[in-house]
C-alpha cells in the first residue's frame, strides 16, 4: 500500500528542489513586494529562532537560525531591499522566496504581500499556497507540471 502523503511529499520536494533550475533567470529575480511592516513581526528575534537583521539602511535579511550556533544553525536566509520609490515597501526575489523560505513561513507573510513586479500569472497562488489544503496542493503540483513538464 502506497502512503499518499509520503508520495506527495516526495513530489513536492522534487519540484521545490528544482525551482531554481526551472525558473528562467529573469523570472527568478522578479520582485515580490511586501509592506515593510513584515519586518516588524520578528522584532529581531522570535521564539521560532527567526531573525531579521539590517545590512544597511537599504537592505537586510531574514533568516532562521544563527551563524555558528550548533543548537539553532541557519536553515534558510532571504535578502530584502527597500523600494527606492517607497520605503514603506520591501522587495524580495520571487525565486529566493520559493526556493529558500518554507511554505508555512510564507503563509505568515501573506497579509503583508502587495504584489509581484512584473505580474506573473498564478505565481502569487504558488507563493502562498497552503499544502495542507488539498485544492492548493493540487494547484501547486499541477502548476509546475504544466508550466515546466516535471515528471
Amino acid at each position: 500500500m502506497v502512503n499518499v502523503g509520503m508520495e506527495f511529499d516526495k513530489e513536492v520536494g522534487h519540484i521545490r528542489g528544482n525551482i531554481a533550475k526551472i525558473l528562467t533567470e529573469k523570472k527568478y529575480y522578479f520582485k515580490a513586494v511586501f509592506r515593510s511592516h513584515l519586518l516588524s513581526i520578528y522584532h529581531n528575534v522570535t521564539g521560532e529562532e527567526v531573525y531579521c537583521w539590517p545590512i544597511n539602511g537599504l537592505e537586510g535579511y531574514i533568516q532562521k537560525g544563527k551563524t555558528a550556533d550548533n543548537e539553532h544553525p541557519i536553515s534558510w536566509v532571504v535578502i530584502y531591499r527597500y523600494d527606492v520609490n517607497d520605503p514603506r515597501r520591501i522587495l524580495m526575489n520571487i525565486g529566493d522566496l520559493l526556493v529558500h523560505v518554507p511554505f508555512i513561513e510564507r503563509l505568515r507573510w501573506k497579509e503583508y504581500f502587495i504584489g509581484l513586479q512584473p505580474e506573473l500569472k498564478g505565481l502569487d497562488k504558488i507563493l502562498f499556497c497552503d499544502l495542507r489544503i488539498t485544492e492548493q496542493r493540487n494547484y501547486f503540483l499541477q502548476y509546475w507540471k504544466d508550466k515546466n513538464q516535471i515528471n
